[in-house]
């Protein structure tokens, strides 16, 4: 189990489990997509080595004051001999679904997100759609939040909403936000989730219930 003595120690060790399975995935040529969270980033910095592979990033950056962001975690995994990194240059979720036509129009951003769709696996963060349980939460006006809340958001993984029978929740987000979508990770053969802490527990039963997860 990867409980620890404290929350960091918790961390460290699912962040550890983490870079394993970065590593045991990542053959030579594969295409590995990968989310952001505290976690995943501290996974980075525990992936030793790397064949000659594809690292795609699965989610548009979000900074969350104190820690990394998207584009730092791919730039880390970037650093082994022969890795081709395929960044997301947007944010994770922009003010108003027209911004986000524009910015998937460009080169850059439709190459990455199209790259998703050929995952040979995945690892990805699972939020509760709650208070302090998803950095997504923070990015929206409470007129969302709480719309998403009554259609029966219980988990959040990379700016997409699922409810407790792991139903996606359609809402305005979903053309705010720059992420691979919850197709793009069904048809990905690997999906490795990360959640930290008890009260992740029913967004966990949600994505399961959604069936991407392996």
């Amino acid at each position: 189990s990867p409980t620890g003595a404290d929350d960091r120690a918790t961390r460290e060790t699912m962040a550890q489990h983490a870079a394993a399975e970065i590593m045991s995935a990542a053959a030579p040529g594969a295409s590995i997509g990968v989310s952001w969270s505290r976690t995943l980033d501290l996974a980075a910095r525990y992936v030793t080595n790397l064949p000659p592979c594809n690292i795609v990033q699965l989610a548009g950056a979000l900074p969350v004051p104190g820690s990394g962001n998207s584009l730092e975690l791919i730039q880390n995994l970037g650093r082994h001999d022969g890795v081709a990194t395929w960044p997301l240059w947007a944010p994770l979720v922009v003010e108003n679904a027209l911004t986000a036509q524009s910015l998937r129009r460009q080169p850059e951003i439709a190459d990455t997100l199209a790259k998703a769709s050929s995952l040979d696996a995945a690892v990805v963060a699972v939020g509760a759609w709650v208070p302090g349980l998803s950095t997504v939460w923070n990015r929206v006006d409470n007129h969302l939040k709480l719309e998403a809340a009554e259609a029966g958001a219980v988990a959040e993984c990379s700016g997409r909403l699922i409810d407790a029978d792991g139903r996606p929740v359609r809402s305005e987000l979903d053309e705010r936000v720059l992420a691979v979508s919850l197709e793009q990770l069904q048809s990905t053969p690997r999906v490795v989730a990360v959640a930290q802490g008890a009260a992740r527990a029913d967004a966990v039963r949600a994505v399961l219930a959604a069936g991407f997860v392996t």
